[in-house]
């Protein structure tokens, strides 16, 4: 199919939703105009041009409302106006100062979105801390971040967060960065994800699995025998060892995290100082 016949075939399609201003500037940036001089893109192109998903961009051009960040990702890669995206589809506020009128973020139809996400998981109250710390729902106390704004703040993946938000616990040390990272209380947020509970550190892979490719310690029982050795869980689910050591996986029964030298060396320096104290 030619350019041009593809290009009249997207500037046909309908615009069905709330925000047609905010479509046919979308529709602009795309190409999907008569006589345009604007370069032509598919939405599958303009997909892997801006990261955004080409069923997204799709709805886009209908004149549906995508995620904040989805505006900003396809504005940027196409260098669009993203304040003008933001303001036609109502993500912008316009307020009155003096003689000048200036717009300000609306978060509140993005934070009650982001509150409506279930919590599924087993820690529910995990999962609340990390909601307020995020600004997800009615209270306003904290500023109001997206999955993917708290990733790149935090250094932690947005899927991580997005499943700490549904209640789904994830390893210690992911816990501790995004603590930091959110000025929060580092020991109330272990405390509510049962780190801290138990003084093992060994995790029933009932209750959690590692994340895929993370080399850990695990715990199996052969024979009735427990057995311990190094293995990894790969991204279809099964499990893997370090050495080609042989097992059965279905007999693993527990893992946790190997501690560095350093941490453990500490660990037994303060244990050796409160036995002589």
């Amino acid at each position: 199919m030619s350019t041009v016949t593809e290009r009249k075939k997207s500037v046909d399609r309908a615009i069905d939703g709330a925000y047609p201003e905010f479509a046919q500037e979308v529709r602009h940036l795309l190409g999907w105009e008569d006589n345009s001089t604007r370069q032509y893109f598919s939405s599958r192109k303009a997909s892997g041009i801006t990261g955004v998903g080409h069923v997204t961009i799709t709805t886009m051009a209908r004149g549906f409302r995508p995620s904040f960040e989805n505006i900003r990702m396809f504005a940027d890669a196409l260098h669009g106006d993203s304040q003008l995206l933001l303001k036609l589809c109502g993500y912008l506020t316009p307020v009155e100062t003096g003689d000048q009128q200036v717009y300000t973020m609306n978060a509140t139809t993005e934070r009650e979105k982001a509150a409506l996400r279930p919590i599924d998981g087993r820690y529910d109250e995990m999962a609340k801390e990390v909601r307020k710390l995020l600004g997800w729902g009615s209270c306003e106390d904290y500023p109001f971040l997206t999955t993917r704004s708290a990733a790149r703040k935090t250094g932690i993946s947005h899927t991580a967060i997005s499943s700490m938000a549904r209640g789904d616990r994830p390893s210690e040390n992911i816990i501790m960065r995004f603590a930091q990272a959110m000025d929060a209380d580092e020991t109330k947020l272990l405390s509510l994800s049962g780190y801290g509970v138990c003084l093992s550190p060994w995790i029933a892979i009932s209750d959690q699995l590692p994340d895929p490719n993370e080399v850990v310690l695990v715990r199996e029982v052969w024979g009735g025998v427990p057995r311990f050795f190094t293995a990894y869980l790969d991204v279809n689910g099964f499990w893997g060892s370090v050495g080609n050591f042989a097992f059965d996986g279905a007999a693993i029964t527990h893992w946790m995290p190997i501690p560095a030298v350093d941490e453990a060396l500490t660990k037994r320096a303060a244990e050796r100082q409160g036995a002589t104290t």
